[in-house]
């Protein structure tokens, strides 16, 4: 069970595990991506793990804290069609 900060509402709680990442970070690689950008950071665990695989997060940002996402210009790389 994961603690859950008593400033988050845990109906709004979703923590990623690097295990989660590992099936992905393959894929990654073949397909040449080396940046990201995180709309929902929450507690920044998902930039994190795809930083250790050494990603380069262009963006992040999360409501919780004023930050929208509509509101940022993201480069499209981080949108590019496989």
């Amino acid at each position: 069970m994961v603690s859950v900060p008593a400033s988050i509402d845990v109906r709004h709680f979703y923590p990623t595990p690097k295990a989660a990442l590992l099936p992905l970070i393959p894929h990654q690689c073949a397909a040449g991506i080396k940046t990201f950008a995180e709309p929902c950071r929450g507690e920044g665990d998902l930039v994190r793990h795809l930083e250790s695989f050494g990603l380069a997060c262009v963006y992040s940002g999360d409501i919780r804290s004023g930050q929208d996402a509509f509101g940022h210009a993201i480069p499209k790389p981080c949108f590019r069609q496989l």
